[in-house]
Protein backbone atom coordinates (compact mmCIF):
# COMPACT_ATOMS: atom_id res chain seq x y z
CA UNK A 1 0.00 0.00 0.00
CA UNK A 2 1.32 3.31 -0.78
CA UNK A 3 2.62 5.82 2.08
CA UNK A 4 0.59 9.06 1.76
CA UNK A 5 2.11 10.70 4.65
CA UNK A 6 2.65 14.48 4.43
CA UNK A 7 0.38 14.43 1.55
CA UNK A 8 -3.13 15.65 0.58
CA UNK A 9 -6.36 14.20 -0.89
CA UNK A 10 -6.60 15.84 -5.27
CA UNK A 11 -8.19 15.47 -7.91
CA UNK A 12 -6.92 12.34 -9.25
CA UNK A 13 -4.34 11.01 -6.54
CA UNK A 14 -2.88 12.22 -3.91
CA UNK A 15 -1.00 15.90 -3.56
CA UNK A 16 2.34 15.93 -1.98
CA UNK A 17 2.61 19.12 0.35
CA UNK A 18 5.55 21.16 0.13
CA UNK A 19 8.24 20.42 2.96
CA UNK A 20 8.67 23.92 5.39
CA UNK A 21 12.28 24.08 7.43
CA UNK A 22 12.12 25.19 10.85
CA UNK A 23 15.88 26.15 10.34
CA UNK A 24 16.97 29.76 10.85
CA UNK A 25 14.56 30.23 14.39
CA UNK A 26 16.23 32.03 17.43
CA UNK A 27 16.59 29.68 19.96
CA UNK A 28 17.12 32.80 22.45
CA UNK A 29 12.88 33.67 21.41
CA UNK A 30 9.73 32.86 23.73
CA UNK A 31 7.91 29.48 23.71
CA UNK A 32 5.29 31.39 21.86
CA UNK A 33 7.16 32.99 19.47
CA UNK A 34 9.07 29.89 18.31
CA UNK A 35 5.23 28.02 18.01
CA UNK A 36 3.86 31.04 16.06
CA UNK A 37 7.29 31.20 13.76
CA UNK A 38 6.78 27.32 13.24
CA UNK A 39 2.82 27.80 12.73
CA UNK A 40 3.02 30.70 10.14
CA UNK A 41 5.99 27.87 8.36
CA UNK A 42 3.49 25.77 8.12
CA UNK A 43 0.93 28.27 6.82
CA UNK A 44 3.00 28.97 4.03
CA UNK A 45 3.73 25.34 2.87
CA UNK A 46 0.07 24.71 3.18
CA UNK A 47 -0.37 27.88 0.70
CA UNK A 48 2.25 27.27 -1.54
CA UNK A 49 0.77 24.01 -2.39
CA UNK A 50 -2.88 24.94 -2.79
CA UNK A 51 -1.40 27.71 -4.99
CA UNK A 52 0.48 25.64 -7.07
CA UNK A 53 -2.42 23.37 -8.24
CA UNK A 54 -4.81 26.48 -8.69
CA UNK A 55 -4.29 27.58 -11.89
CA UNK A 56 -5.45 31.37 -11.80
CA UNK A 57 -2.82 31.70 -9.21
CA UNK A 58 -0.22 30.07 -11.39
CA UNK A 59 -1.13 32.68 -14.33
CA UNK A 60 -0.77 35.59 -12.24
CA UNK A 61 2.53 34.32 -10.91
CA UNK A 62 3.74 34.38 -14.14
CA UNK A 63 2.19 37.64 -14.94
CA UNK A 64 3.59 38.86 -11.43
CA UNK A 65 6.98 37.48 -12.71
CA UNK A 66 7.26 38.53 -15.53
CA UNK A 67 6.22 42.41 -14.41
CA UNK A 68 9.42 42.53 -12.13
CA UNK A 69 12.04 41.34 -14.47
CA UNK A 70 15.35 43.88 -14.59
CA UNK A 71 17.74 43.56 -17.44
CA UNK A 72 21.70 44.19 -16.34
CA UNK A 73 24.73 44.61 -18.63
CA UNK A 74 24.74 40.33 -18.53
CA UNK A 75 21.44 38.85 -17.77
CA UNK A 76 17.95 39.43 -17.26
CA UNK A 77 16.90 38.72 -13.35
CA UNK A 78 14.08 40.03 -10.85
CA UNK A 79 14.10 43.45 -9.52
CA UNK A 80 13.86 42.36 -5.70
CA UNK A 81 17.47 40.77 -6.03
CA UNK A 82 19.65 42.51 -8.82
CA UNK A 83 20.10 46.36 -9.32
CA UNK A 84 20.11 46.99 -13.19
CA UNK A 85 22.55 50.05 -12.08
CA UNK A 86 25.13 48.10 -10.47
CA UNK A 87 24.97 44.47 -11.00
CA UNK A 88 26.01 42.54 -13.72
CA UNK A 89 29.52 42.96 -14.01
CA UNK A 90 31.27 41.60 -16.58
CA UNK A 91 33.92 39.10 -16.29
CA UNK A 92 37.42 40.49 -14.99
CA UNK A 93 40.76 39.83 -16.74
CA UNK A 94 41.97 37.21 -15.06
CA UNK A 95 38.57 34.94 -15.90
CA UNK A 96 38.94 36.31 -19.27
CA UNK A 97 42.35 35.08 -20.21
CA UNK A 98 41.51 31.56 -18.35
CA UNK A 99 37.70 31.32 -20.30
CA UNK A 100 40.44 31.69 -23.70
CA UNK A 101 42.87 28.96 -22.60
CA UNK A 102 40.04 26.51 -21.66
CA UNK A 103 38.37 27.54 -25.01
CA UNK A 104 41.55 26.50 -26.73
CA UNK A 105 42.06 23.65 -24.93
CA UNK A 106 38.44 21.90 -25.95
CA UNK A 107 39.46 22.82 -29.25
CA UNK A 108 42.32 20.72 -29.52
CA UNK A 109 40.60 17.81 -27.54
CA UNK A 110 38.18 18.20 -30.39
CA UNK A 111 40.11 17.90 -32.79
CA UNK A 112 41.88 15.02 -31.89
CA UNK A 113 38.57 13.34 -30.89
CA UNK A 114 37.74 13.97 -35.10
CA UNK A 115 40.68 12.97 -36.41
CA UNK A 116 40.81 9.54 -33.78
CA UNK A 117 36.88 9.07 -35.07
CA UNK A 118 37.89 9.46 -38.54
CA UNK A 119 40.84 6.88 -38.22
CA UNK A 120 38.62 4.74 -36.86
CA UNK A 121 36.11 4.71 -39.46
CA UNK A 122 38.47 3.83 -42.23
CA UNK A 123 40.35 0.97 -40.38
CA UNK A 124 36.44 -0.56 -39.89
CA UNK A 125 35.64 0.21 -44.04
CA UNK A 126 35.08 -2.86 -45.69
CA UNK A 127 37.81 -3.31 -48.93
CA UNK A 128 35.05 -4.82 -51.22
CA UNK A 129 31.66 -3.29 -51.75
CA UNK A 130 28.78 -6.38 -51.38
CA UNK A 131 26.69 -7.39 -54.06
CA UNK A 132 23.28 -5.42 -54.40
CA UNK A 133 20.07 -7.55 -53.38
CA UNK A 134 17.79 -8.60 -55.96
CA UNK A 135 14.53 -7.86 -56.48
CA UNK A 136 13.22 -10.79 -55.17
CA UNK A 137 15.11 -10.49 -52.15
CA UNK A 138 13.78 -6.91 -51.62
CA UNK A 139 10.12 -8.03 -52.38
CA UNK A 140 7.73 -7.55 -48.92
CA UNK A 141 4.47 -6.98 -47.63
CA UNK A 142 3.54 -3.41 -48.23
CA UNK A 143 3.69 -1.18 -45.26
CA UNK A 144 0.85 0.00 -45.79
CA UNK A 145 -1.17 -3.01 -44.45
CA UNK A 146 0.09 -2.60 -41.23
CA UNK A 147 -0.57 1.52 -40.64
CA UNK A 148 -3.65 0.98 -38.58
CA UNK A 149 -1.49 0.21 -36.31
CA UNK A 150 0.07 3.42 -35.79
CA UNK A 151 -3.48 4.85 -35.21
CA UNK A 152 -3.76 5.63 -31.56
CA UNK A 153 -7.98 6.52 -31.64
CA UNK A 154 -8.64 2.94 -32.18
CA UNK A 155 -6.69 1.76 -29.40
CA UNK A 156 -7.58 0.78 -26.45
CA UNK A 157 -7.42 3.23 -23.45
CA UNK A 158 -5.87 5.86 -25.95
CA UNK A 159 -7.95 8.70 -24.53
CA UNK A 160 -6.78 8.13 -21.18
CA UNK A 161 -2.78 7.72 -22.42
CA UNK A 162 -3.85 11.33 -24.27
CA UNK A 163 -5.03 12.79 -20.72
CA UNK A 164 -1.82 11.37 -18.95
CA UNK A 165 0.62 12.39 -21.98
CA UNK A 166 -1.22 16.26 -21.50
CA UNK A 167 -0.89 16.33 -17.77
CA UNK A 168 3.05 14.92 -18.05
CA UNK A 169 3.55 17.76 -20.52
CA UNK A 170 2.01 20.71 -18.12
CA UNK A 171 3.97 19.37 -15.64
CA UNK A 172 7.07 19.22 -17.67
CA UNK A 173 6.34 22.86 -18.67
CA UNK A 174 5.57 23.93 -15.11
CA UNK A 175 8.89 22.71 -13.94
CA UNK A 176 10.42 23.97 -16.87
CA UNK A 177 9.15 27.48 -16.05
CA UNK A 178 9.81 27.15 -12.40
CA UNK A 179 13.67 26.30 -13.28
CA UNK A 180 13.71 29.53 -15.17
CA UNK A 181 12.12 31.96 -12.53
CA UNK A 182 14.57 30.53 -10.06
CA UNK A 183 17.42 30.94 -12.42
CA UNK A 184 16.23 34.80 -12.92
CA UNK A 185 16.52 35.20 -8.58
CA UNK A 186 20.25 33.66 -8.97
CA UNK A 187 19.62 29.97 -7.91
CA UNK A 188 21.74 27.68 -10.39
CA UNK A 189 23.44 30.33 -11.65
CA UNK A 190 26.86 32.23 -10.93
CA UNK A 191 26.07 36.11 -10.98
CA UNK A 192 28.39 38.92 -9.79
CA UNK A 193 26.83 41.81 -7.94
CA UNK A 194 28.16 45.30 -6.71
CA UNK A 195 30.07 44.68 -3.57
CA UNK A 196 28.28 47.26 -1.31
CA UNK A 197 25.19 44.80 -1.65
CA UNK A 198 26.20 40.96 -1.74
CA UNK A 199 26.09 40.65 1.73
CA UNK A 200 22.54 41.58 1.49
CA UNK A 201 21.88 39.62 -1.33
CA UNK A 202 23.48 36.81 0.27
CA UNK A 203 20.94 37.10 2.72
CA UNK A 204 23.03 37.38 5.64
CA UNK A 205 21.47 39.06 9.13
CA UNK A 206 22.46 41.15 11.55
CA UNK A 207 21.77 40.11 14.89
CA UNK A 208 18.93 42.66 15.06
CA UNK A 209 17.17 41.13 12.16
CA UNK A 210 17.68 37.71 13.05
CA UNK A 211 15.62 37.91 15.80
CA UNK A 212 12.35 39.98 14.04
CA UNK A 213 9.60 37.98 13.34
CA UNK A 214 8.99 39.68 10.06
CA UNK A 215 12.35 39.89 8.74
CA UNK A 216 12.92 38.73 4.93
CA UNK A 217 13.60 35.17 4.93
CA UNK A 218 17.51 34.51 3.97
CA UNK A 219 17.82 31.93 0.86
CA UNK A 220 18.18 28.65 1.96
CA UNK A 221 22.13 27.92 0.77
CA UNK A 222 24.60 30.81 -0.83
CA UNK A 223 28.12 30.11 -2.13
CA UNK A 224 29.96 33.48 -1.95
CA UNK A 225 33.02 33.71 -3.35
CA UNK A 226 35.39 37.00 -2.66
CA UNK A 227 37.56 37.15 -5.89
CA UNK A 228 40.79 38.45 -6.39
CA UNK A 229 40.84 40.12 -10.03
CA UNK A 230 44.50 38.84 -10.87
CA UNK A 231 44.45 35.67 -9.08
CA UNK A 232 44.59 32.30 -11.57
CA UNK A 233 42.75 31.13 -8.71
CA UNK A 234 39.73 33.20 -8.67
CA UNK A 235 39.71 32.56 -12.26
CA UNK A 236 39.68 28.82 -12.10
CA UNK A 237 37.39 28.56 -8.99
CA UNK A 238 34.78 30.82 -10.89
CA UNK A 239 34.81 28.98 -14.17
CA UNK A 240 33.93 26.02 -12.14
CA UNK A 241 31.02 27.45 -9.93
CA UNK A 242 29.81 28.80 -13.72
CA UNK A 243 30.33 26.14 -16.16
CA UNK A 244 29.74 22.77 -13.48
CA UNK A 245 28.30 23.23 -9.79
CA UNK A 246 25.34 26.40 -10.56
CA UNK A 247 23.61 24.36 -13.11
CA UNK A 248 23.28 21.16 -11.11
CA UNK A 249 22.86 22.79 -7.90
CA UNK A 250 19.52 24.17 -8.69
CA UNK A 251 18.72 25.03 -5.22
CA UNK A 252 21.73 27.11 -4.14
CA UNK A 253 22.46 30.75 -5.01
CA UNK A 254 26.34 31.54 -6.45
CA UNK A 255 27.52 34.57 -5.90
CA UNK A 256 30.44 36.44 -6.41
CA UNK A 257 31.46 40.07 -5.66
CA UNK A 258 35.60 41.78 -5.80
CA UNK A 259 36.73 40.72 -2.32
CA UNK A 260 38.32 44.32 -1.44
CA UNK A 261 35.60 46.10 -2.57
CA UNK A 262 32.95 44.23 -0.10
CA UNK A 263 34.94 43.96 3.27
CA UNK A 264 35.80 47.94 2.58
CA UNK A 265 31.86 48.61 1.77
CA UNK A 266 31.09 46.64 4.47
CA UNK A 267 33.25 47.07 7.63
CA UNK A 268 30.98 48.94 9.77
CA UNK A 269 27.95 46.42 8.94
CA UNK A 270 26.45 44.74 11.02
CA UNK A 271 26.19 41.88 9.20
CA UNK A 272 30.34 41.60 9.65
CA UNK A 273 30.32 41.65 12.98
CA UNK A 274 30.42 38.75 14.87
CA UNK A 275 30.90 36.37 11.88
CA UNK A 276 32.92 34.83 10.18
CA UNK A 277 33.59 37.70 7.44
CA UNK A 278 34.68 39.66 10.01
CA UNK A 279 37.49 38.29 10.75
CA UNK A 280 38.26 38.52 7.60
CA UNK A 281 41.52 40.69 5.88
CA UNK A 282 41.89 42.02 2.75
CA UNK A 283 45.68 42.06 2.52
CA UNK A 284 45.63 38.31 4.10
CA UNK A 285 42.56 36.69 2.96
CA UNK A 286 41.57 36.92 -0.51
CA UNK A 287 40.42 35.43 -2.55
CA UNK A 288 38.14 33.64 -0.42
CA UNK A 289 35.12 31.37 -0.75
CA UNK A 290 32.15 31.97 1.65
CA UNK A 291 29.61 28.89 2.82
CA UNK A 292 26.21 30.65 4.00
CA UNK A 293 23.41 28.22 5.56
CA UNK A 294 19.95 30.57 5.98
CA UNK A 295 21.69 33.12 6.14
CA UNK A 296 24.06 32.12 8.84
CA UNK A 297 28.25 32.35 7.76
CA UNK A 298 28.82 28.37 8.35
CA UNK A 299 32.40 27.88 7.11
CA UNK A 300 35.21 30.53 4.85
CA UNK A 301 38.63 29.06 2.85
CA UNK A 302 40.57 31.67 3.27
CA UNK A 303 43.10 33.01 0.56
CA UNK A 304 41.65 29.28 -1.24
CA UNK A 305 44.22 27.34 0.30
CA UNK A 306 42.17 24.18 0.51
CA UNK A 307 41.19 23.96 -3.05
CA UNK A 308 45.21 24.01 -3.88
CA UNK A 309 48.23 22.15 -4.05
CA UNK A 310 50.64 25.14 -2.96
CA UNK A 311 50.30 26.59 0.66
CA UNK A 312 49.77 30.17 -0.61
CA UNK A 313 46.81 29.38 -2.87
CA UNK A 314 48.48 30.07 -6.00
CA UNK A 315 47.56 28.65 -9.38
CA UNK A 316 44.62 26.58 -10.55
CA UNK A 317 42.12 25.11 -7.65
CA UNK A 318 41.10 20.83 -7.20
CA UNK A 319 37.63 20.66 -8.59
CA UNK A 320 37.08 17.51 -6.43
CA UNK A 321 38.28 19.93 -3.17
CA UNK A 322 35.81 22.61 -3.67
CA UNK A 323 32.49 19.67 -4.39
CA UNK A 324 33.92 18.26 -0.91
CA UNK A 325 34.12 21.23 0.85
CA UNK A 326 31.30 22.58 -0.05
CA UNK A 327 29.11 19.32 0.55
CA UNK A 328 30.69 18.68 4.07
CA UNK A 329 29.23 22.49 4.78
CA UNK A 330 25.81 21.87 3.35
CA UNK A 331 25.34 24.26 0.82
CA UNK A 332 24.70 21.82 -2.17
CA UNK A 333 21.18 21.90 -2.91
CA UNK A 334 19.95 19.92 -6.24
CA UNK A 335 16.17 21.18 -6.11
CA UNK A 336 15.20 24.65 -6.73
CA UNK A 337 13.30 26.48 -3.72
CA UNK A 338 9.10 26.61 -4.75
CA UNK A 339 8.38 29.29 -6.75
CA UNK A 340 6.24 31.45 -4.21
CA UNK A 341 9.27 31.55 -1.97
CA UNK A 342 11.48 33.37 -4.39
CA UNK A 343 9.90 36.24 -4.98
CA UNK A 344 10.27 39.41 -2.38
CA UNK A 345 8.40 42.12 -4.14
CA UNK A 346 5.19 42.14 -1.56
CA UNK A 347 1.62 42.06 -3.34
CA UNK A 348 0.89 44.89 -1.85
CA UNK A 349 4.13 46.72 -3.54
CA UNK A 350 3.59 45.22 -6.72
CA UNK A 351 -0.13 46.34 -6.89
CA UNK A 352 1.02 49.91 -6.64
CA UNK A 353 3.47 49.68 -8.82
CA UNK A 354 0.32 48.34 -11.09
CA UNK A 355 -1.48 51.01 -10.29
CA UNK A 356 0.87 54.08 -10.87
CA UNK A 357 1.83 52.53 -13.95
CA UNK A 358 -1.66 52.12 -15.13
CA UNK A 359 -2.12 55.74 -14.27
CA UNK A 360 0.96 56.91 -16.02
CA UNK A 361 -0.42 55.27 -19.03
CA UNK A 362 -3.95 56.82 -18.78
CA UNK A 363 -2.60 60.36 -18.11
CA UNK A 364 0.10 60.32 -21.06
CA UNK A 365 -2.54 59.35 -23.26
CA UNK A 366 -4.97 62.05 -22.01
CA UNK A 367 -2.44 64.48 -22.44
CA UNK A 368 -1.55 63.14 -26.10
CA UNK A 369 -5.47 63.53 -26.95
CA UNK A 370 -5.63 66.70 -25.42
CA UNK A 371 -2.94 68.74 -27.43
CA UNK A 372 -3.93 66.63 -30.61
CA UNK A 373 -7.24 68.51 -30.28
CA UNK A 374 -5.92 71.89 -29.33
CA UNK A 375 -6.42 74.56 -32.08
CA UNK A 376 -3.72 77.06 -32.31
CA UNK A 377 -4.22 80.32 -33.75
CA UNK A 378 -1.92 81.08 -37.22
CA UNK A 379 -0.28 84.20 -36.72
CA UNK A 380 2.45 83.44 -38.89
CA UNK A 381 4.86 82.99 -35.78
CA UNK A 382 6.24 79.53 -35.81
CA UNK A 383 6.64 77.90 -32.49
CA UNK A 384 3.48 80.52 -31.35
CA UNK A 385 1.02 77.90 -29.19
CA UNK A 386 -1.24 81.22 -28.07
CA UNK A 387 -5.27 79.79 -29.10
CA UNK A 388 -6.51 83.83 -29.29
CA UNK A 389 -6.37 86.32 -31.70
CA UNK A 390 -3.44 88.41 -31.34
CA UNK A 391 -0.65 90.57 -33.64
CA UNK A 392 3.50 90.30 -32.81
CA UNK A 393 4.75 94.22 -32.13
CA UNK A 394 8.12 94.29 -34.22
CA UNK A 395 8.33 90.64 -35.92
CA UNK A 396 7.16 91.12 -39.48
CA UNK A 397 5.08 88.06 -40.52
CA UNK A 398 3.14 86.53 -43.56
CA UNK A 399 0.18 87.59 -41.48
CA UNK A 400 0.99 90.62 -39.94
CA UNK A 401 3.41 93.97 -40.95
CA UNK A 402 4.67 94.03 -36.81
CA UNK A 403 3.31 97.66 -36.82
CA UNK A 404 1.95 98.97 -33.62
CA UNK A 405 0.01 101.81 -35.83
CA UNK A 406 -0.79 100.20 -39.03
CA UNK A 407 0.25 102.47 -42.43
CA UNK A 408 -2.90 102.30 -43.50
CA UNK A 409 -4.16 104.38 -40.23
CA UNK A 410 -1.38 107.23 -40.85
CA UNK A 411 -2.05 108.17 -44.67
CA UNK A 412 -6.13 108.00 -43.45
CA UNK A 413 -5.26 110.27 -40.85
CA UNK A 414 -3.04 112.65 -43.43
CA UNK A 415 -5.90 113.08 -45.48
Amino acid sequence: MADNRGMMEGIGGPVRMDQYSLNGIDPALDACCQRELESNRKYNALTSTLQRHDRIATAEERRRHARNLVKTSNFEGCRCCYDPNSDGGGDYRALIEYKQLKRQDEDQVQAQDEDAYGMSLREKAPTSVPDRPTESETDSDDDSDFDYLLDDDDLPGASANKQWEEARKAELEYQIWSNQVAMQHGFGVHRQHHPARVLKVAGIKGPKEVSSANARQPPPAVVLHLLDADALSSASLDYYLENTLAPANMGTMFLRAPGRGALQWNADSPRMKGTLIGQLEPDRDLPCLIAIRDGVVVNVCPNLREFSHSRDGEGEIESHAVERWLNQTGVLIARAPPVETLCYVRPEEDALNSYLGANTNISSKKAASEKAEIDYYCCGLEGCQKTFYHEHVGVETSEQSGLVVKEETVLETEN
